[in-house]
């Protein structure tokens, strides 16, 4: 018994019970389209699998020329988001950033958790009557976070284009080169 596809793309239903219900998994792209070095939109999709029908439309702009698109999922959790999409050096990078900005912003959160206040007009005067050094390294681990979370919102989707065109890349490279042999 053959399984039953998606009217729009032909992509097959490897569950075999559940239906499409116009899932248009190209978000609207041609399957043809080149997103990129050659790589059609199909590709990508074979590629990616899940989230298609947001990402192929996204790489289709930046193949255009655009280079920004926002993501809250990325701007609320970079290191999750790229640990996810398999970006394992930008994951990195941004994890260490995120432990370093913590670990600054810690020896004033400890001052502050060691102290009895009673309201914010005394917690203002115990943060500015403390340590100059403390304060200023709350304040550089503090627009870390910030910074982090605003490139990542911004730019996590362009990396990961990049990422996926270099992949894609690669893995033909790859089996072209195997192909060469036999």
């Amino acid at each position: 018994m053959k399984q039953p596809s998606c009217p729009s793309c032909g992509m097959q239903n490897i569950y075999g019970k559940a239906m499409f219900f116009g899932v248009d998994f190209f978000g609207g792209i041609d399957k043809n389209t080149d997103l990129g070095e050659g790589h059609t939109a199909e590709k990508v999709r074979n590629f990616v699998i899940t989230g298609t029908e947001r990402v192929i439309p996204n790489f289709f702009k930046f193949k255009l020329g655009k280079k920004v698109n926002f993501s809250v999922w990325s701007m609320l959790f970079p290191t999750a988001k790229f640990a996810s999409r398999k970006m394992y050096k930008e994951a990195f990078l941004s994890g260490v950033i995120e432990i370093a900005a913590s670990l600054l912003v810690l020896p004033l959160a400890r001052v502050i958790s060691q102290t009895d206040f009673n309201g914010y007009a005394e917690l203002y005067n115990l943060i500015y009557s403390s340590n100059a050094g403390l304060l200023l390294m709350a304040t550089i681990g503090s627009c870390l976070t910030i910074a982090l979370r605003v490139l990542s919102g911004l730019f996590a989707d362009r990396l990961y284009y990049k990422h996926v065109i270099r992949s894609l890349t690669e893995i033909d490279a790859k089996t072209e080169d195997e192909n060469e042999k036999f």
